[in-house]
């Protein structure tokens, strides 16, 4: 397990192994399993977080095909978003995730140290900077966002850090 979301009731866990999303009731009975190996919209090569936006996506880091897949609560692929690359606005290793206001999507790059921000539709916004420079930070893994500030784990450096940002 690699990603854990807790929603109305029921615990999705992301599993590297298997290549699925895994659905759980708050007791730990198995409700449902979708994905599977592969590069298809409803598939995964290494499912890492999974974070869930206002209109109750599911939306998930597939980190080996390089972007984040959404789907329904129950399973049923919606979209997906990102694509391979190494430059702003596509995604190398795609680790972290986690849901900005208007439920924009942010996205860590484990590989890069970057943070980039795309729209509910998946077009590529931006990338959080300091002193006019993207960030470039060890490895971020973890995310989780309040009010304005970013908590990032930070995997290479062993440590949590946390980044304001402003209105956009």
């Amino acid at each position: 397990p690699a990603g854990l979301l807790v929603s109305r009731g029921s615990c999705f866990v992301t599993d590297n192994r298997t290549h699925k999303v895994r659905v759980f009731s708050l007791d730990g009975t198995q409700q449902a399993a979708w994905g599977g190996l592969g590069e298809s919209p409803s598939q995964f090569r290494a499912p890492f977080r999974v974070a869930q936006d206002s209109l109750g996506r599911v939306l998930v880091t597939d980190a080996l095909n390089s972007r984040i897949l959404a789907f329904t609560p129950r399973g049923e692929p919606l979209a997906a978003f990102g694509e391979f690359g190494t430059t702003e606005g596509t995604l190398f290793r795609p680790a972290g995730l986690a849901v900005l206001e208007r439920d924009r999507v942010l996205v860590s790059d484990a590989y890069f140290g970057s943070l980039q921000i795309f729209s509910p539709q998946g077009d590529f916004q931006g990338v959080l900077c300091e002193d006019g420079r993207p960030l470039a930070l060890e490895s971020p893994m973890g995310l989780a966002v309040r009010g304005r500030t970013v908590y990032v784990v930070e995997t290479g450096a062993g440590r949590v850090s946390a980044w304001e940002f402003g209105p956009r």
